[in-house]
């Protein structure tokens, strides 16, 4: 919330509140044209420590400091312990201004997110004046300013993402071998062509065993008809002769070592 400091020169004449505010209540300046300034001066002539509002929100949408959030204020008879916001013009003849609306239900919620659930009154809900005027949008900007926040999702939906483009191949396979150094080293990442589309890995082929195949014996394994097995032969790596169903005789520098059930061969 951008809320300009005024920095007027108050005088001593003035008190501070009890704890929080509870409320709120709404104003207008009853003048067309007025500066935070010219508000002041008018009430510093009333024998007031200053301008009586907490904030002063001109048709242009700015939002000025008036009196310090924690003193009592000076504009609504018997509830000067709530905050004051007084929108600059004259609302019994005019028209708000979308900007200056948007600005009164930006420091509402402000307020809201600050001291919690605040009633909100308009002048004339406490006193016998028609202030803030018969035109001053109050349902509206109260029911606008009491709106839940988006939910952080929405937020972290719409966050601008910045990505690295790390290399360039005509080899489909020179682009898969450098994103796996790169998932390797920590980093996401996907291949996609040059025109942005992205592009599926290939499935890496299934191993299947074969004669030839380099196989090792499970540790306990036994053979094919329930023998055992040499505590070497877990040790080493075989090379498989023959494969019929399950059956698989595996060899060792071409010797014939067992024949062993094909679950209890990892293949390498």
């Amino acid at each position: 919330m951008n809320i300009i400091e005024s920095n007027l020169k108050f005088n001593s004449n003035h008190s501070e509140r009890s704890g929080n505010p509870s409320a709120v209540v709404l104003h207008h300046a009853a003048a067309s044209s007025a500066t935070v300034e010219t508000v002041h001066e008018w009430h510093l002539d009333n024998g007031w420590a200053g301008i009586g509002y907490h904030f002063y929100v001109r048709k242009n949408g700015s939002v000025y400091r008036g009196r310090p959030e924690k003193w009592i204020g000076a504009h609504t008879s018997g509830h000067n312990e709530k905050i004051g916001i007084c929108a600059e013009g004259n609302f019994e003849t005019e028209k708000m201004p979308d900007a200056q609306k948007k600005a009164i239900i930006e420091l509402l919620a402000y307020l809201f997110d600050k001291y919690g659930a605040m009633k909100v009154y308009g002048h004339r809900d406490l006193d016998a004046t028609a202030c803030p005027g018969k035109n001053y949008p109050f349902d509206s900007i109260v029911e606008a300013a009491r709106q839940p926040k988006k939910a952080d999702a929405d937020t972290d939906a719409a966050k601008t993402l910045y990505c690295v483009q790390v290399g360039a191949f005509d080899v489909k396979a020179n682009a898969e071998n450098l994103l796996a150094k790169l998932k390797k080293a920590g980093f996401d990442g996907f291949i996609t062509t040059n025109g942005g589309t992205a592009v599926a890995a290939d499935p890496k082929p299934v191993k299947k065993m074969e004669e030839g195949s380099f196989v090792r014996v499970k540790k306990g394994a036994k053979t094919y008809t329930g023998g055992g097995l040499a505590d070497f032969v877990y040790e080493r790596n075989h090379t498989v002769k023959e494969i019929d169903g399950n059956r698989v005789v595996i060899t060792f520098d071409g010797v014939v070592v067992a024949a062993v059930h094909k679950d209890n061969l990892i293949l390498l």
